[in-house]
């Protein structure tokens, strides 16, 4: 097996970096000739062991938004701390105590005294952190910290102020001995640190804890699904290297991200707009989404990485503003309404824009539309100082021009697209297409290139952590229809765009001459680090089951929960139910679910009205956005719902629904699309899923059913593929206009 993703890096990501610019999120070097020695010297003092450096790490626990100028990890060190110092020895005056009088100043300076309350905030983020804290509440890697005077030697400060030199202080030329630094830097730690205690303490600089909540003993080696759903919270929940460096950024322009589903855009725009915030209090920003049940998910995401900035404050929510892109009764306060409001526009409401634009538009286009008619009769004010959008696929042109217009300059507005989410929209949407040009015919937004400081204007992340890689294989092969008799529904037709979903071509090509021959791809492990690869069979992390009809496919189903609940310990909060059970089919058999649910299983939660929370029902019944999920109680979901949200266990009923049977016809555009809508469903449901999933469907005779059976055959293994003929890049299903795939 290859080295696993979560080992101990020896260089950050390109393995041409040993640090990273926390400022501004970029491995470029500082520009100050000093601070770039600084950086060297540790890095070649330090160059036979494992060794992370941060330039300008934020310290933790300060409201005031200052930087530490040096924050290291390594294994024979522990942590350390530097206060970079660039000053001659004449422009010192006298020292007082802790006080350093500089010349002409008429402030002294207090290097000691910054860098020891740097110290203790870096080792209090470790003793914040259940697996590096000791019995007696200390932390289990030292933190040293020092005073870096880069132009002034030991015997010069001895001249001039004899013996006052701490030992903190690390002089000119102990900096230039490589040595005499080392043997400086490691003087603290006795013996070095294990690979298990540098993992955590790397994830605690990172930040991890913002996402990962109380840590759990998990088992070293997890055995039932209890544990190794505790393994997979352990481990899962680490920032790496890249989301860390993309999350930091803060350009005074526009940028791009783009990644495939479980690459963790929405933690990156969450640590981003934490930043911002505790970087610019009386900023206005404002979050922006479109899937109902992400507002809760973003302002816990949010508000844990302020609370680990700022020492446990919360965030101002009146200056960061987490907001639907609509806005209503039952999605709180929204992008478009706000923006109306505040513009001195009355905003439309859903029933009202139907009435104006036609009651059978879909909810996106509908939002569409009153943007656009805003922007068209309304002179937008300029409210916020920063933009994030995530779910950038789901959202439509004319919302974004809208947020453009609202955009005060530089308009910094980032926005996150899912790579191939939406299975009609696998290329995203260009900034021409997004922002339109301006009254000269000038792009007014460009995302090509380098913005200032080295930064990317587009980021593409390619490794999926959250959904195992022979389900997300899966998921992409029968969405696409890759393997059904006929055309495939929608799919890449480049190896580019293949590679920015994470797969290699392993035998064929692309090329137009290609077409009609076959082609495989695989997906690397390195793009699918989840750790489940190596501890489970692909077989028992994928299984199908074919009913003889649906209440045979419902029993079989309620037995598998039932087997999983008492003999592996899973909780019924960690499984999810979904379906793809047509709108006027799905009562009967949602009805018998529920009630055999409760039957069977209803007697294992004690004082609890239901076992059973039905999100939908909810949504339906009570005119509001419920919570996903709710303790003790196991998650039934539509599909649409359910975006956003994710489980251990993924049980996904009803592939025989999938429209294959509606039509023989493939020009039939009404067909192609339903068909395209489920297929889309499916996709969306399979990865919602953290570890294990579930198919089922009656009739395993269906054509359904054989394409998922070959399917299957080439993923579930341990050195999965995928194989097709290389299709046309114009066939029937192409250029279909699908956003909304709800059945409502």
């Amino acid at each position: 097996m290859s080295k696993s993703s979560y080992d101990i890096p020896d260089r950050i990501e390109t393995a041409d970096h040993k640090y990273l610019n926390c400022r501004i999120g970029e491995n470029v070097r500082p520009d100050n000739e000093n601070t770039q020695r600084v950086l060297n010297n540790i890095e070649e003092a330090l160059s036979e062991q494992f060794l992370q450096l941060y330039y300008k790490y934020p310290q933790t626990g300060r409201g005031d938004a200052e930087y530490i100028d040096v924050v290291g990890l390594a294994s024979s060190v522990g942590a350390f701390v530097m206060n970079i110092v660039d000053i001659e020895i004449d422009d010192i005056e006298r020292l007082t105590g802790p006080d350093w009088q500089l010349a002409g100043e008429s402030t002294s300076i207090r290097p000691e005294n910054t860098v020891g309350d740097a110290m203790i905030a870096v080792r209090r983020q470790f003793e914040n952190r259940d697996e590096l804290r000791t019995d007696d509440r200390q932390s289990k890697i030292p933190v040293s910290d020092f005073v870096v005077l880069p132009n002034i030697t030991r015997r010069k400060w001895h001249e001039t102020f004899e013996d006052k030199a701490s030992e903190r202080l690390i002089f000119k030329d102990t900096l230039a001995n490589r040595e005499e630094l080392k043997d400086k830097l490691t003087a603290l730690l006795e013996s070095p640190l294990d690979d298990e205690i540098l993992r955590h303490g790397l994830a605690t600089l990172k930040f991890s804890d913002s996402i990962s909540g109380g840590q759990l003993n998990a088992a070293i080696t997890p055995k039932s699904k209890r544990e190794l759903l505790d393994f997979l919270d352990r481990r899962l929940k680490i920032l790496t290297d890249k989301q860390l460096k993309i999350g930091l950024q803060t350009p005074d322009a526009p940028q791009h991200i783009r990644g495939i589903a479980g690459s963790g855009k929405t933690v990156v725009c969450a640590l981003r707009a934490a930043k911002l915030h505790w970087e610019h209090p009386k900023w206005t920003i404002a979050v922006a989404f479109r899937t109902h049940g992400l507002r809760q998910s973003h302002e816990e995401l949010i508000a844990a990485f302020y609370q680990n900035f700022s020492g446990g404050d919360d965030p101002n929510w009146s200056q960061l503003h987490v907001r639907h892109g609509w806005g209503g009764r039952s999605t709180g306060p929204g992008m478009y309404y706000e923006i109306a409001r505040e513009s001195g526009e009355s905003p439309l409401s859903y029933d009202d824009a139907k009435r104006k634009f036609g009651r059978y538009t879909k909810t996106p286009k509908l939002l569409d539309k009153c943007c656009r008619n805003l922007i068209e009769t309304g002179e937008i004010e300029e409210l916020y100082d920063t933009i994030i959008i995530d779910e950038a696929q789901d959202l439509t042109p004319h919302f974004f021009r809208m947020c453009y217009a609202a955009l005060s300059e530089p308009k910094r507005i980032y926005w996150a697209y899912d790579e191939a989410q939406n299975l009609a929209s696998l290329e995203a949407l260009s900034a021409v297409d997004l922002f339109g040009v301006d009254e000269n015919g000038n792009p007014r937004v460009s995302v090509s290139g380098k913005l200032p400081g080295g930064i990317n204007s587009t980021h593409i992340m390619r490794k999926s952590f959250r959904t195992p890689r022979s389900i997300l294989m899966t998921a992409h092969a029968f969405g696409m229809g890759l393997y059904r008799d006929g055309p495939v529904i929608q799919t890449l037709t480049t190896q580019e765009g293949w590679d920015r979903l994470g797969y290699e071509v392993t035998d064929g090509d692309f090329k137009q001459s290609s077409v009609g021959e076959r082609v495989v791809i695989k997906r690397p492990v390195d793009n699918s680090p989840h750790p489940f690869w190596e501890l489970q069979e692909p077989s028992e992390l994928l299984r199908l089951y074919w009913g003889k009809n649906w209440k045979d496919e419902i029993n079989w189903v309620i037995d598998d929960i039932e087997q999983n609940l008492e003999e592996e310990n899973v909780l019924p909060h960690e499984i999810m139910i979904t379906h793809l059970w047509p709108y006027k089919k799905r009562q009967d058999p949602l009805d018998q679910l529920k009630a055999g649910l409760e039957e069977r299983l209803g007697g294992l939660q004690e004082n609890r009205d239901s076992i059973v929370h039905h999100v939908t029902e909810t949504v339906s019944q009570q005119g509001r956005r419920a919570n996903f999920k709710e303790k003790g109680k196991v998650t039934i979901s539509e599909v649409h719902h359910a975006r956003g949200n994710e489980a251990g266990l993924v049980y996904v009923m009803g592939l025989d629904s999938v429209a294959e049977e509606v039509s023989k016809d493939v020009s039939d555009s009404n067909w192609r699309r339903q068909h395209l809508r489920s297929r889309n469903k499916a996709f969306v449901a399979l990865t919602r899923t953290q570890g294990w999933c579930r198919l089922t469907g009656t009739d395993p005779t269906s054509k359904i059913a054989g394409e998922l059976n070959r399917v299957v055959n080439d993923t579930r293994s341990t050195d999965p593929k995928l194989q097709f003929n290389v299709p046309d890049d114009d066939g029937p299903f192409k250029s279909m206009d699908l956003v909304d795939y709800s059945d409502d």
